[in-house]
């Protein structure tokens, strides 16, 4: 078993543009790759996932109530979850694709 990767911080909008660029190559391609299509398909919807997380975009450093810090820290995690079942997703595609390779 690996090791759990370290947690990240948060990411607004902003901070998901690669990702979702990368994700929309994955889909285009996705229906062309017969023996990873169904691994890539489920790396293109946990990228959807992880970016639907974005969190509102922070402005300048203002204290915020309890009810708010929750609302943000349920979110965080949230996020975390969705990277967790991106990074699961990936790892099952490099996986796939290895055996096709050596198979």
């Amino acid at each position: 078993m690996r090791p759990r990767p370290e947690t990240q911080k948060p990411c607004a909008a902003e901070d998901f543009k690669d990702i979702a660029t990368i994700g929309t190559m994955l889909a285009g391609m996705a229906d062309h790759t017969e023996g990873v299509r169904f691994e890539l398909a489920r790396v293109v919807e946990s990228v959807r996932g992880y970016v639907a997380t974005a969190l509102p975009a922070q402005g300048t450093a203002v204290r915020v109530g309890l009810p708010e810090h929750r609302a943000r820290l349920e979110q965080a995690m949230r996020q975390e979850a969705a990277r967790d079942e991106l990074a699961h997703a990936i790892l099952t595609a490099e996986q796939r694709i290895k055996e096709l390779r050596h198979g």
